[in-house]
Parts: C-alpha cells; sequence; structure tokens
C-alpha cells in the first residue's frame, strides 16, 4: 500500500554532493501543486544550488507514488524521490541553457549559455551578442535536457560599438523573442522560464555583495555515443567596488564585476583549492545575487545580470545587469508592462 504523503512532514535525508561527500540530517518534506521539494537544514546552504543534488529519505517512504511520479530504489539505504530533477528545492537553474552553433555540413559545437525569462505573456532568451552574432554563421541551437532545439524567433543583439569591434562591446546585449512553437518544445522537454519574482533589477552593488556566474563552459562539454554531454558550472566571488569597476572601464549602474582566481578556487563542499575550469562558454549565462542572509531559500537567488565577458589577466567575470536588457525589451515591446526605474 502506498502511504500518504503530507506537506510538512518531518524526514531524515542523506545530503550527497557530486563528490560524494554525505551528510545526514533531518528536513522537511513539502508539497505544493505538482511538484515535490524539500526543505533543507539551515546549516547546509551551500548544498542547496548543486546542479544535481541527490537526497536520500530514511527510510523507506514510499516504492511509488502516481500523484507525484516518485519512486523507490535500493534495498535499504533510503528512497531517492524526484520526478526527474533529484529532488530539488527550486527548478530556476533549468532557466540557463547551453547555446550551441551548428553550421552547414558540420555537427554542432558548444558556443554559448543563455537564460529563459518570461515577461508578461511573452517568453525572450537573453544571452551575450557575441553569442547572437553567430546567428550569420549558421543555426543556433539551445539546449533541452534531452535534445537541441533551434532557437525561432525575433532575435536582437546591442549595435557595434564606434570600432566595429563586438570585442571592445562593454554592454554585450542580445536576446530572442522566441516564437510559440519554440517556446512549447522548452517546456515540454522540462526547460524554465523565470518571472518577475525571480529577478533582481538594482543599479548598484554594495561592497559585501557575492554574486554567482552560472553558465556551460564549452571545454566541459563532450561527445559519448551519440549523445552530448554538458556540465553546468557556477563560479561565485565579492562584487568589486564601484569604483573599481569604473577603473575597469565599466560603470557601476550597468555592469556586474567579480574577482575570480580560477587556479585557487574553493569549492562549497570541501575546504581544498582547485582549479576551476576556463568559463569560456558561459557568456550568456546568468548572474544570480546571492542573498544576505545565511538561511537563503532557493527563492532568495535572483537573477541580477547576463555574463559577457572574462579577463584573465585581471582575473575577473565581467556582466551586464539585467536592467539593461529590459530597457532594450521596453523599446522594441512597449506594450509589455515593464517598469524599470534608475532607483530599484
Amino acid at each position: 500500500m502506498v502511504p500518504a504523503l503530507r506537506d510538512g512532514q518531518g524526514i531524515s535525508l542523506y545530503l550527497m554532493c557530486p563528490s560524494g561527500r554525505r551528510v545526514r540530517a533531518e528536513g522537511v518534506l513539502r508539497l505544493t501543486n505538482d511538484r515535490v521539494s524539500a526543505e533543507i537544514p539551515a546549516e547546509y546552504p551551500n548544498w542547496m544550488i548543486r546542479k544535481r543534488l541527490k537526497i536520500e529519505l530514511i527510510p523507506r517512504l514510499i516504492e511509488a507514488h502516481e500523484e507525484y511520479g516518485l519512486r523507490y530504489t535500493g534495498e535499504s539505504a533510503g528512497a531517492v524521490m524526484a520526478p526527474s530533477e533529484y529532488f530539488v528545492p527550486e527548478r530556476r537553474w533549468d532557466a540557463v541553457c547551453q547555446v550551441f552553433l551548428a553550421k552547414t555540413d558540420e555537427p554542432p559545437e558548444p558556443h554559448g549559455s543563455g537564460v529563459l525569462l518570461r515577461i508578461g505573456h511573452r517568453p525572450f532568451l537573453l544571452t551575450a551578442a557575441h553569442v547572437i552574432d553567430a546567428d550569420s554563421q549558421g543555426d543556433l541551437l539551445v539546449t533541452t535536457k534531452r535534445k537541441l532545439i533551434p532557437i525561432a524567433g525575433h532575435k536582437v543583439a546591442i549595435g557595434l560599438p564606434s570600432s566595429g569591434r563586438r570585442e571592445d562591446d562593454k554592454y554585450d546585449v542580445a536576446y530572442c523573442a522566441v516564437d510559440e512553437a519554440c517556446e512549447a518544445s522548452l517546456i515540454e522537454d522540462g526547460s524554465v522560464f523565470l518571472e518577475r519574482d525571480d529577478v533582481d533589477l538594482s543599479v548598484e552593488s554594495h561592497s559585501e555583495d557575492c554574486y554567482m556566474f552560472a553558465g556551460y563552459p564549452w571545454r566541459k562539454t563532450e561527445r559519448k555515443h551519440g549523445c552530448i554531454e554538458a556540465s553546468f558550472r557556477t563560479m561565485t566571488g565579492l562584487t568589486l567596488s564601484a569604483r573599481d569597476v569604473t577603473r575597469h572601464g565599466y560603470r557601476p549602474q550597468d555592469h556586474i564585476i567579480v574577482r575570480f582566481r580560477r587556479k585557487r578556487s574553493k569549492p562549497l563542499d570541501t575546504d581544498e583549492l582547485r582549479i576551476s575550469p576556463l568559463p569560456h562558454g558561459m557568456s550568456g549565462g546568468a548572474i544570480f545575487k546571492w542573498p544576505r542572509t545565511t538561511n537563503a531559500k532557493h527563492s532568495d537567488f535572483k537573477l541580477a545580470g547576463i555574463a559577457t565577458d572574462y579577463d584573465s589577466r585581471a582575473n575577473l567575470l565581467i556582466g551586464t545587469r539585467l536592467h539593461c536588457f529590459i530597457r532594450c525589451i521596453a523599446m522594441d515591446y512597449p506594450d509589455l508592462p515593464i517598469v524599470v526605474s534608475d532607483k530599484e
């Protein structure tokens, strides 16, 4: 007999990160509409941001549950409950996707990243202009959990600077208003469009602000047995001061810059220093602003910008604030419910 599940039910669970480290803790089961999630103890906030977090429930609760599509695996270790997403409390990471470029008679190659956002009734893919520029070289495709989908819709890239060179563009703003067929394919395959409550349109940072750059480094994408295996990565750091942002030739009101020493990176689940992958391919990916509390929930991580550049000499990750993208969209789509204040 399948036991009933109830919202607020106390559970014991193992938290497991990709490195294999496990911690047993107490949590709370959450059931909302057709979704299942778990509240993770506040002393483990860093485990929440793992793309492939796995939660094993103890003792065995279920073998199947038609309402939520859960399943039991293993003989004694417990239950892994997940419709398809390893029991992650929020699915906003599924709004970050990888962008491929398919040239004529050549297999698709990883080219960048993108972020799905819905404004009013209209769905958009936000990315970097130098990613969209490649549309003239072939077909741009976006990944879902199961396949590559052509990016179909109205594509817009900010004009080139006076030098005529995209590499001199400090803003690198681009987007695509995806058409209905593209939107339907993305949603059908599990992609998520962020909404207004998921974004931060602030025009300034404070010295203690922390930002997470999220995307798909192309060097970590592999082809195996006819399948493409992509590696979703996040890179986090404290923002530079307004003075330092200006010194590097950017505007604090429009840009987010964090210090990133990839050869001295520290994963959240260990104190060991490691070498992070080169972030090439993360252009167009998300910049999430960390909340200023140790009791953070996934819903507290807000989309604040789009990644655009990596300065290896200065050890900097660089991005453009989200409000710059929204302002460009507002000019092309004045009917959308967009209000951006200079003081937001």
